[in-house]
């Protein structure tokens, strides 16, 4: 028939009626047509009328209505979704929850205060049931055909629980040949049955059913960069994965990339993102700082398609965590290919302000007294060369501010660092500039200067693809830094006002808390000695004379005072704490002298960490923070699930539809 003959079903359908179609009257028709050719053109018509019923009802029927309701993770307000996450405000750190493919199905992982262990819950039944056999277990995840649910946290590893009779395999043991050391920060199961995900460093493959680790990707960072994978996701196909990677603590800076695993090419889908999961509507979910966003994403060209669109503002999300190894970046959601979703409300890990702290002045006696300027998470203070002003870093969740207060007027100004991670910092001899370790700009943390009144941005000293932690700026212009060699242990390097960076010494131990002396010609610092601990050491600046060791029995975080009489540094008597704060007489000179080190005050219960916490007062005095309670977390225990039944509908609705 001619493909302009008919406009419509329904005028097709009338021509069929009229006698004279078997003719050949209809115009365009044979006339000679035999009873084969009747056949077969009444059965392409019988085929166009149903599809156009078909497609009639098609377009009548309603769209599946979007349903939301809650359900609790158990019984009793104990049980909460998670693992043996320690340390994290019992929240989970990696993901907890899993649908079947179906999504009739809701497993995850709760603990009830004695050990966690898998919930398996219908949407057609009341209440969750555990799981026979998988105490212990966390992290679930669902084979593509809704079969088997792996999970690992057990003591026999990676196992896996079949839906049909509830038998258990092990996948892979701890103790396997090559099985690689560490949690997985993710996993995914891919319909070729095989199953990828991150450990450590690597991001590695493994058959569903069991048999050798294959390393698919390793991140190689340079000597003090971060860089981490995270929460792997595979496409239809099992030929691409996508993740998501890490270069700073920073969650901004995340990116998701895919891999595809034949050629091992990476590229990079979307910035600012975490946590993928393709749909089969052909979006992509992401995450961004506890917040769940779609695009339309095309999973052949690996491109995205559309501007992110907010799908859901709250969802539980393990940044900011008080432990940083748990700040994976896992949402804790689930979506199922039928187009449910569950989650859990939270977004990242809330602010503690019980975990802030007072800033005091400590004296030699112990006693504190509170400086007035506002609580908050410290991890360093220095005074200024004139006494006058007192600059801080402090944490607000990840990031790290640096504040100067005036302890003469009161009043205290953020400075102008631009960057996310600003520490450690210290003075310039004037008292007029800065000098500070950022990743502004750069994934890889290198030393800047900045002018404290805000009159200019932040200069970049010695540009460096490894990272640079500032320690000391000395009366005569000369600042220090540690930077690690090719081995990742750190060194002391100096730049000269007048002259290049350079290291100051090389050893195969590791050096830390570098701090000058108040006349610049002299070096105190902490060497950590295999087999003998942490040391406090001094050196002349710029040498020859070879080091002399100040503590006797350990030692951390040296101070001098101001007029360079004496060395202050931490020691833990026992080898345990509480600390003590020691004191050591020093005559600085030619013919360097020291005496023998002496408790001054005893126990020191404040702050003290990787750089020193502390400084010294005009009056001799030391600044630090009261009563630190940063091991008290509030409880931010997920209790209850939010699910939402025909969530796809929803998603095309809101983000555009994009079937693939």
């Amino acid at each position: 028939l001619p493909a302009d003959r008919f406009t419509s079903v329904e005028d097709f359908a009338q021509a069929l009626a009229d006698p004279g179609f078997r003719h050949g009257a209809v115009a365009g028709v044979p006339a000679a047509v035999g009873p084969w050719k009747r056949l077969s053109f009444g059965l392409a018509a019988l085929l166009v009328v149903g599809v156009g019923v078909l497609t009639s009802r098609l377009l009548d029927r309603p769209t599946p209505e979007v349903v939301r309701f809650s359900i609790p993770v158990g019984q009793d307000d104990d049980v909460h979704l998670g693992g043996f996450d320690k340390g994290t405000g019992q929240r989970p750190a990696s993901p907890s929850m899993a649908f079947s493919p179906d999504g009739d199905v809701l497993v995850y992982s709760a603990w009830d205060g004695q050990t966690p262990q898998l919930y398996m819950r219908r949407l057609d039944q009341a209440r969750a049931e555990p799981i026979a056999g998988t105490e212990g277990g966390t992290n679930p995840l669902f084979s593509p055909d809704g079969a088997w649910i792996a999970f690992g946290g057990g003591s026999a590893g990676l196992q896996r629980v079949s839906m049909a009779d509830g038998a258990i395999e092990t996948i892979e043991s701890d103790e396997g040949p090559n099985a690689p050391d560490g949690d997985p920060r993710g996993w995914t199961w891919g319909d070729d049955d095989t199953i990828v995900m991150v450990i450590g460093a690597g991001l590695y493959r493994i058959a569903a059913s069991g048999g050798e680790f294959e390393l698919l990707a390793e991140a190689d960072p340079l000597p003090g960069e971060r860089l981490q994978y995270a929460q792997p996701h595979m496409l239809p196909g099992s030929e691409v994965v996508l993740f998501h990677l890490e270069r700073s603590r920073d969650p901004k800076r995340a990116e998701i990339i895919a891999l595809d695993i034949a050629t091992g090419t990476q590229k990079m889908v979307l910035q600012n993102a975490m946590d993928p999961r393709y749909v089969r509507t052909g979006h992509l979910l992401f995450m961004r700082e506890g917040t769940l966003l779609a695009v339309a994403f095309d999973p052949k060209r690996l491109e995205v398609l559309s501007q992110p669109v907010i799908i859901v503002d709250d969802v539980a999300h393990s940044l900011f965590t008080p432990q940083g190894p748990t700040a994976t970046g896992a949402a804790q959601l689930a979506v199922s290919a039928s187009g449910h979703l569950a989650y859990a409300s939270g977004g990242v890990y809330p602010e503690s302000p019980e975990t802030y702290e007072t800033a005091v002045s400590v004296t030699s006696s112990g006693d504190t007294i509170p400086l007035g300027i506002e609580r908050r998470k410290y991890l360093q203070f220095r005074i200024s060369p004139d006494g006058n002003s007192l600059a801080s870093v402090a944490q607000r969740r990840e990031a790290r501010e640096i504040r100067v207060h005036n302890l003469i007027r009161g009043t205290t100004e953020p400075v102008n660092t631009g960057g996310f991670n600003n520490y450690p910092m210290a003075w310039s001899p004037d008292g007029l500039s800065l000098a500070f370790t950022s990743d502004r700009g750069e994934a890889i943390r290198n030393v800047y200067r900045v002018p404290v009144d805000g009159s200019g941005e932040p200069e970049r000293l010695a540009p460096s693809e490894r990272l640079q932690s500032m320690q000391s700026w000395s009366s005569q212009g000369v600042i220090a830094w540690l930077q690690p060699d090719d081995s990742g242990i750190m060194d002391i390097w100096m730049l000269p006002p007048d002259g290049d960076p350079a290291p100051f010494f090389t050893s195969d131990d590791l050096e830390t808390h570098a701090t000058f002396s108040p006349d610049g010609q002299w070096l105190a610092y902490v060497s950590n000695r295999t087999g003998r601990g942490t040391e406090v050491y001094v050196r002349p600046y710029p040498g020859p004379n070879p080091a002399e060791r100040i503590s006797i029995n350990g030692g951390t975080s040296p101070a001098w005072s101001r007029d360079g009489r004496q060395i202050y540094f931490l020691a833990f008597p026992g080898n345990r704490p509480p600390a003590v704060l020691m004191a050591v007489d020093v005559t600085p000179g030619a013919d360097f002298q020291m005496g023998r080190p002496a408790p001054l005050i005893g126990p020191w219960g404040w702050l003290f960490s990787g750089v020193r916490g502390y400084d010294i007062l005009p009056d001799g005095s030391f600044v630090t923070v009261l009563g630190s309670q940063r091991a008290s977390f509030n409880s931010n225990r997920l209790t209850e699930l939010h699910v939402v039944l025909n969530f796809f509908e929803e998603l095309k609705e809101r983000v555009g539809k994009s079937e693939q």
